[in-house]
């Protein structure tokens, strides 16, 4: 067991070819990146790609490892939300606020990147209080249930100063159905 995810090992960090193989596994096609290769493109390949993932991941560890610029590339798209206005001739006007931006890299480094993900967020989860966001099995609302539930506790106990500040949730979290919290 870590204690002090800073003081983890290189081989505590790296994926186990088990885990790579269910990442791989488990990916579904989505729309590719530069790369142009769907994640069922990289199934095909089976214990040869698991090995050449595990193997880039050890050398992303190694001092001197120059990484390709090229892994990096993305298509870079924005998917409308709303309509903003509708042109003379009927065409669809979309201001920049209803879009939503969306980041397509390369398939390769998208699943080098969960592999990792799911690494160290089980190192991460051991250390991480279930109060704070983000971990795995929480839900959003259950702090704001609690939050609820505290506030009738301090009214019961008709404490002389008691004070709950409430940030503004649709800024913190812009694409989560505001209507639903």
């Amino acid at each position: 067991q870590v204690r002090n995810i800073i003081e983890c090992t290189e081989e505590q960090l790296i994926p186990q070819h088990e885990l790579i193989a269910r990442v791989v596994q488990k990916a579904k096609d989505s729309a590719t990146g530069p790369d142009l290769l769907p994640y069922s493109a990289y199934k095909v390949f089976g214990n040869f790609i698991i090995a050449l993932i595990a193997l880039f991941i050890q050398m992303l560890f190694q001092e001197d490892f120059a990484l390709n610029a090229n892994l990096l590339l993305a298509f870079m798209i924005f998917i409308p939300k709303k309509v903003y206005a509708l042109s003379r001739t009927g065409i669809r006007i979309f201001s920049t606020k209803n879009v939503r931006p969306l980041s397509l890299s390369q398939t390769f480094v998208k699943l080098i990147a969960v592999c990792l993900k799911v690494t160290t967020c089980a190192i991460a989860d051991q250390h991480i209080h279930p109060m704070q966001k983000c971990v795995a099995g929480r839900n959003l609302l259950d702090n704001v249930i609690m939050l609820d539930a505290a506030a009738h506790h301090f009214a019961m106990d008709n404490l002389t100063y008691a004070l709950i500040l409430l940030f503004d949730f649709k800024a913190a979290f812009p694409s989560v159905a505001h209507s639903y919290l």
